[in-house]
């Protein structure tokens, strides 16, 4: 809703500059039906102030960029596993296992994460602990399925490496 109703509105200001007019009323066919909520009101305010529209997506790219940049552990991030992340993982987690002894497992987390960083990896702390959990899962699935008598033996790329 608030990219369309920010899109409408740099139409509106583009409309206004091909005119010439400084008119701060739109035509009300060319208004936004949104443009009472608070959500967009800044923008609404920065188009009746006649800002161009440089200045407007660049305030919001930069407020977007400032949002993702402190971006929580409980947001997505879009990036898949890849083997090699994964295994830099498990080798992160086997390195910083010390920590859990301490009890500070979400601070072992963000090391986790910030090692990843380092190596290009863009994933949470949350995320971290979210697919080594999932690998552990697997382990021991395959591992009490192979224990079972008669059961065909399962392989997994991962079953020697986290062990």
């Amino acid at each position: 809703i608030f990219a369309t109703t920010l899109l409408q509105n740099a139409k509106l200001l583009l409309y206004y500059n091909s005119k010439g007019t400084h008119n701060p009323i739109p035509p009300t066919n060319m208004m936004s039906n949104d443009i009472s909520k608070p959500s967009c009101s800044n923008v609404t305010r920065k188009i009746v102030s006649n800002d161009t529209v440089d200045n407007i997506l660049h305030d919001n790219i930069i407020s977007d960029t400032e949002d993702i940049s402190d971006m929580s552990d409980t947001e997505v991030n879009k990036e898949r596993w890849g083997h090699s992340a994964i295994l830099l993982l498990i080798s992160l987690y086997k390195e910083k296992s010390y920590m859990l002894e301490k009890g500070n497992h979400k601070k072992m987390w963000i090391e986790i994460s910030r090692c990843m960083k380092e190596k290009k990896y863009k994933f949470t702390g949350s995320q971290c602990s979210n697919k080594m959990d999932a690998l552990k899962r697997r382990y021991r699935q395959i591992m009490d399925h192979n224990a079972q008598s008669g059961n065909d033996r399962k392989e997994w790329i991962y079953l020697d490496v986290i062990c």
